[in-house]
């Protein structure tokens, strides 16, 4: 076939496909109202052409025309904001279905304007006619023009337009983009058809200068880019370079054209690249990239690298890249990060945690401090959800409430506050927080600057002393209750001293036949059980008497379990555990056996449906960290005995009381609530220690310790009764109640005893110094006014070394006279006494 007529061929076939592809148009305007206006014009042009239109080209005999259809079909891309319009052009050129014109108007609010999206639709599609729309006069066309270059692509309405001037304008720039196009393609065959015309100077005349016309327009575009525009195959060949890599490297354009894109990068850079243009051949998608570029010189500089496939009828036919020099950029880019750096290393020597959350709630920034107190790296926390990651779930709606009002601005940053964070182990820890919001340039709040405390140890610390101060407190109010309840016990005593006394003294002058005496011999009976009411409160003072010796408590629990066993309701199932060797301790056993029983009581009451009731015996060693927790306990080695029940537990506003007289939580009439008062008494009077552990609905166990036993065999008087035999030996009975000094008096001279009475220490001594050497005995009251029973015992003794004297008191004084029964103190007498147990001691004491 002829070239020409082939080319004539070419030309029209190029022109018809290029009529059947449809005119893709971009407008960006922030009023609804003229995008309407846009979508109307446009689909009026696409059904009413203005005119036909032809494309000419010159053929070897003169003038050819190819005449083209210009009926458009119009695809109309509307968009509100720059940001939006310029994703829009990226996406048509990875399509390849790029924008023939874009109307973009001047003034967007409240995002970027026109000419900020002009710009960056400009370096993505460089062939791209921009219609500038403005209603203002305020921007500089040159300005614009040399922001926005080449100027024969850049051209501007007036706002308020004519509907017909935008479609002259619509068909003006359809009509040149479309010629444009079939340009192009033309060129490329023209390149084609080359090599087969040269025998046609004048058809290769002709194909020179339509390429020298393309090849012009293209380069004055290039040329006004500071950016390097270069063009390579698939294969990383070369095919084009804009003259801007004169200034950019020092290279002349030609040069590079046919070379390997490789032997302008560093070899440390160069896979990575490959790499990137092979990915971007496979995906037909649109990269960027940073790596280092070699100048003229052999200089590394870094440059950024965006590359946008050439797609024809499906494939990558070549790649267009954007080459910015990022010199300057990275040199900045250093200068903060070696300002970052600096200022880290300040943030990282600092003994607190620093943190930045951003608006998202991602952590921003962390100080070593901070990672090494959650125990998280750098790596790991950065970026992380701060309430997601750190704060724990039932806090977690709370504090980020607090968060969102201090990034709104609603209220002020809180200078001090505690929150607990999650470390990476899962483990809380208290922090102790001063915050504050960062600002931008605008006032606007885009994240919040904390510094914080690890305060947990402290925290705990100061939980373990209120717990011990609360022990404390406790154990300083039950011992004050203990030195009421003793006073009140003795004063009581005496009381009863004179009930008991006078009442036996009535007894001696009645009949026993009469009625009085009935009446009477009823009076001691009460008084005494009187007396066992008052000693549950000496008990519970620890002034009561008892009669401690080495004890082996085993043999006593199981005799106590066998009580219980018989006498437990059958609902309840009692256990017993012990270990097979168990040290003695130093114990009144009569006690032990009413603190198992009272406890045993208490379980029983707790578990009225039924349960389990258990006696347990363990040696235990307590030490340091165990007695830190409570305020009453000693290091030391100790036998345990618990009493555990599954009933019905106590809450620990009811465990605050449980041991103080008289509180109990039963109905009236149910119980004294002495029984675990008198336990506590007991327990402390053995050197002894009791706690509690109860929750509501799962059950308590009482725990007693006592301290192992040191052998010594206390001494009491396990001989049978003896009755009294009186005698005529003057007495001296030192009391400051007077009643009991009426009754003692009366109980004493009824044995046949010539009694001296004396109201008090200072007085009975007076006595003593005046009647000394026919006295021979002294009964003194251990509690006195002016001096007491134990002081007059030492002046007697400095008086008379051989002197006997009796102790007496309304409760225990065993462990406050064990120096004097040493240095012969003939005993003591406890309150209330009767007239045989008084006759007895007294006749004792003389003889001895």
């Amino acid at each position: 076939m002829n070239p020409v007529a082939e080319l004539e061929t070419t030309q029209q076939e190029i022109a018809n496909k290029v009529e059947k592809h449809t005119v893709r148009l971009l407008v960006v305007d922030d009023e609804q109202a003229v995008l309407e206006s846009y979508r109307q014009v446009v689909a009026a042009a696409s059904h009413k052409p203005p005119s036909q239109a032809h494309l000419r080209e010159n053929d070897l005999d003169g003038e050819r025309a190819v005449t083209v259809d210009c009926s458009f079909d119009f695809d109309l891309m509307l968009c509100e904001q720059g940001d939006e319009a310029v994703e829009a052009v990226r996406r048509s050129i990875q399509e390849g279905r790029p924008f023939a014109a874009a109307f973009i108007d001047v003034r967007m609010p409240p995002g970027p304007d026109g000419v900020w999206t002009a710009e960056r639709i400009r370096v993505l599609d460089p062939y791209l006619y921009i219609v500038m729309v403005t209603a203002y006069h305020d921007y500089n066309p040159e300005n614009i023009a040399h922001r926005i270059p080449p100027a024969d692509r850049l051209l501007y309405i007036q706002k308020p337009f004519h509907v017909v001037e935008i479609q002259r304008f619509v068909w003006a720039l359809s009509t040149k983009w479309r010629a444009e196009k079939l340009s192009r393609r033309m060129q490329i065959q023209l390149e084609s058809a080359n090599e087969q015309l040269k025998c046609d100077i004048r058809a290769r005349k002709q194909a020179e200068e339509a390429l020298e016309v393309s090849e012009e327009k293209y380069r004055n575009l290039t040329e006004k880019l500071k950016d390097v525009i270069i063009q390579i195959s698939p294969q990383g060949i070369i095919q084009y370079v804009s003259p801007a890599v004169k200034r950019f490297a020092g290279y002349d354009p030609e040069e590079g054209v046919g070379k390997s894109v490789t032997e302008y990068i560093p070899e440390s850079h160069r896979a990575r690249v490959m790499a990137e243009i092979k990915q971007a051949a496979q995906t037909n998608e649109a990269s960027d990239i940073e790596f280092g570029m070699l100048t003229r010189q052999g200089d590394e500089i870094p440059v950024e690298v965006s590359t946008f496939p050439i797609i024809e009828e499906g494939k990558v036919v070549a790649f267009q890249c954007v080459l910015r020099d990022i010199t300057e950029r990275k040199q900045a880019e250093e200068k903060v990060r070696a300002e970052r750096d600096k200022a880290q290393r300040y943030l990282d020597v600092a003994g607190v945690m620093v943190t930045v959350i951003d608006a998202d709630e991602k952590v921003r920034l962390m100080n070593r401090t901070g990672c090494e107190i959650l125990g998280y790296s750098e790596e790991e926390i950065i970026g992380q959800n701060w309430f997601d990651a750190l704060v724990p779930q039932r806090l977690r709606k709370e504090v980020r409430a607090v968060f969102e009002q201090l990034m709104a601005g609603e209220v002020e940053p809180v200078e001090y506050y505690e929150n607990p964070l999650l470390t990476k182990a899962g483990e809380e820890r208290i922090i102790a927080f001063h915050n504050t919001v960062l600002r931008d340039e605008n006032g606007g709040i885009y994240a919040v600057l904390s510094s914080g405390e690890d305060i947990t140890e402290r925290k705990q610390a100061e939980e373990e002393r209120k717990a011990l101060q609360q022990q404390l407190f406790q154990a300083q109010k039950l011992e004050s209750l203990g030195t009421l309840v003793g006073g009140v016990a003795h004063d009581f005593n005496n009381l009863l001293t004179g009930i008991i006394g006078m009442a036996e003294l009535a007894l001696k002058h009645t009949e026993p036949d009469s009625q009085a005496h009935q009446y009477l011999v009823k009076v001691p009976e009460q008084g005494r059980r009187a007396a066992d009411l008052i000693g549950s409160l000496l008990a519970f003072s620890r002034r009561s008497v008892s009669e401690r010796r080495p004890l082996a408590l085993l043999p006593l629990v199981k005799e106590t379990y066998r009580v219980l066993e018989r006498t437990i309701p059958e609902n309840i199932r009692v256990g017993l555990v012990w270990p097979d060797q168990l040290p003695s301790v130093n114990a009144d056993p009569t006690q032990i056996q009413q603190v198992i029983m009272n406890l045993a009581t208490n379980a029983r009451d707790a578990m009225p449906d039924g349960g389990q009731l258990t006696l347990q015996l363990a040696q235990v060693s307590l030490d340091e960290q165990y007695c830190q927790h409570y305020a009453d306990a000693s290091p030391g080695d100790y036998v345990c005995l618990s009493v555990r029940d599954t009933g019905s537990g106590m809450p620990p506003e009811v465990q605050e009381h449980i041991f103080e007289p008289f509180f109990t939580t039963k109905d009236p009439g149910e119980g004294t609530g002495l029984g675990l008062a008198m336990v506590y008494g007991i327990v402390k009077n053995h050197a002894g220690y009791i706690h509690v552990y109860s929750e509501v609905d799962r059950g308590t166990e009482f725990r007693v310790y006592l301290p192992l036993g040191d052998g010594r065999m206390s001494e009491s008087n396990e001989d049978a009764p003896k009755f009294p035999v009186g005698g005529s030996e003057t007495l001296l009975l030192v009391e400051d109640d007077a009643i009991v000094l009426s009754t003692g008096q009366g109980m004493l001279e009824s044995f046949g005893y010539h009694v001296l009475t004396a109201t008090d220490g200072e007085e009975g001594l007076k006595v003593y110094r005046a009647h000394h050497e026919e006295i021979a005995l002294v009964l003194t009251d251990m509690t006195m006014p002016k001096m007491g029973g134990d002081q007059l015992y030492q002046a007697i003794r400095d008086i008379n070394p051989t002197a006997k004297v009796l102790l007496v008191s309304g409760y225990s004084v065993k462990e406050q006279i064990a120096d004097l029964e040493a240095k012969g103190l003939k005993g003591s007498v406890q309150k209330p006494f009767d007239l045989q147990a008084l006759g007895q001691k007294v006749r004792d004491a003389i003889d001895e």
